[in-house]
């Protein structure tokens, strides 16, 4: 019978694919550690992304930092059915930015919305919410501290309105409402006759509607907060007199920032955050003088301190919102004699396309501006191509070089080399396999439609092509049966 066919040689990859694809993992292996470096030269670097939504529709609430990765949602407006006006809650919900997922927690002592919060304490572990709107639209008074998973009503009263917006100072908590009221009080106490300070700095600016403020540490310009919305275009700023070395309430007033500093619109219904010595303010809703009903922005704006510069646009929130709740749970400033880097990475939980209409859409903004020296980014650019991307596209090119030679040459050596089986030297005109004798005419073609005839050395000695070969099996007979070639 016939014997099996010898198995295929393998096939090699190419020199081509072969150099493909080494390429790809090289690019793979530099070139993700480049991409860190390149983001971390990038001079502005912002982008939107959208997080997991609220467990309810709310706007008018605050979001305070717990720690890096946990964010303290409280109180504010929900509506119960999409489009359905909305009411005060006691509603607490932690944010995880890590498992992007909300937990609801111990709700507050009374509902509350457009109040005030902020983060003190010894370990900065305490969050004091105070002031605001309650359930039947009345001032609420009183202040609760978030410690641990429980509320704590606290043993005082503020004695300012609502929309009411907290800051941490110097130690102390600062009230403050848009009548030009404040209050501030001591976390390390808890009784109703001390626990307030007598000298409290109160802004100029009336504000008529929802504002924003937020506390800037900066030992350099010795700005502690900075105050902006509520229908009014100026930015106000608590700075610290030069005079004294210590610093503090008393020594601090507020003053109206210069004229570069205005707010781009009389906006209300801000959500404002400070993060890695900037000032963000998100969406809010135009003053119109005829009617409270306008569109909300998706406006952002952020202000550098000092503030020299004033108020710059950077991306929009992807759709218009008013009354959101902003926080930055992580930010981070690195200063050295070359460079300088500020990250940061904001939130901004729910608020209101239409007023009174909250909405549960969630965003995250992260931020990052680094300056190498006096290098521009374009420099920088340039710089990170030059010693990143050229040295591995040359790489690359050389290593194809080479494997296309070994390839070159390995292609040759194959050329040169006889095919298994065959004997250059004699010249023999044919070879069969398994004994059969073939004949000239027709019987020739049937041995090749066969399969038996493997090879001709010299097509002129017959007719067909083909030299005759008789194969005598007497003594080659076991040859034959084995396969092998006679």
């Amino acid at each position: 019978g016939m014997p099996p066919p010898p198995p295929p040689s393998p096939r090699r990859r190419s020199a081509p694919r072969r150099c493909a694809a080494l390429a790809v993992v090289l690019a793979a292996r530099m070139i993700a550690p480049s991409t860190a470096s390149m983001r971390s030269i990038e001079a502005h670097s912002l982008r939107w992304e959208r997080v997991r939504e609220l467990p309810a529709r709310l706007s008018q609430a605050t979001a305070s930092r717990l720690s890096a990765f946990t964010v303290l949602i409280a109180g504010g407006c929900v509506s119960e059915t999409p489009g359905a006006p909305c009411a005060a809650t006691a509603a607490t919900w932690v944010y995880d930015v890590v498992s992007d997922a909300y937990a609801a927690t111990a709700p507050l002592a009374q509902p509350r919305r457009l109040h005030g919060a902020a983060v003190a304490g010894e370990d900065d572990d305490t969050v004091y919410v105070a002031g605001g709107f309650g359930a039947d639209g009345a001032f609420v008074v009183t202040v609760e501290a978030y410690r641990s998973g429980a509320w704590t009503e606290l043993l005082l009263e503020i004695d300012v309105h609502a929309p009411t917006v907290c800051v941490t100072f110097d130690g102390l908590v600062f009230v403050f409402d848009g009548d030009g009221r404040g209050d501030a009080f001591d976390p390390a106490q808890n009784d109703e006759t001390s626990a307030f300070s007598e000298e409290v700095a109160l802004p100029e600016v009336r504000r008529t509607g929802g504002f924003g403020m937020a506390v800037v540490p900066n030992t350099t310009t010795r700005v502690a907060a900075v105050a902006v919305g509520g229908c009014a275009v100026e930015t106000e700023v608590l700075v610290e007199s030069a005079a004294s070395d210590e610093g503090g309430p008393e020594t601090a007033t507020w003053s109206t920032a210069p004229g570069t500093a205005a707010y781009p619109f009389a906006a209300s219904g801000l959500a404002v955050v400070a993060a890695a010595g900037h000032v963000y303010a998100v969406g809010g809703r135009a003053c119109a003088q005829s009617s409270s009903e306008t569109t909300p922005s998706s406006a952002v704006y952020r202000l550098r301190t000092p503030l020299d510069d004033g108020w710059e646009s950077v991306f929009d929130v992807p759709e218009p919102l008013a009354a959101s709740a902003a926080v930055a749970p992580w930010a981070e400033v690195v200063q050295d004699d070359d460079s300088s880097y500020e990250g940061a990475i904001l939130y901004v939980f729910g608020g209101e396309a239409v007023a009174d209409r909250p909405t549960n859409a969630s965003y995250r903004l992260v931020t990052s501006v680094v300056q190498g020296g006096s290098s521009s980014s374009d420099d920088n650019v340039t710089k990170f191509y030059l010693t990143n991307i050229l040295p591995l596209g040359i790489g690359i090119l050389v290593l194809c070089g080479v494997l296309y030679a070994v390839w070159r040459c390995r292609e040759r050596d194959d050329a040169e080399t006889p095919a298994p089986g065959t004997d250059a030297a004699e010249g023999s005109g044919m070879l069969v396999l398994g004994g059969l004798q073939a004949s000239s005419g027709d019987d020739s073609r049937a041995a090749r439609d066969a399969g038996d005839i493997v090879g001709v050395d010299d097509p002129s000695s017959s007719k067909d092509g083909v030299e005759m070969v008789d194969i005598d099996l007497s003594d080659d007979g076991e040859a034959a049966k084995r396969g092998d070639i006679v």
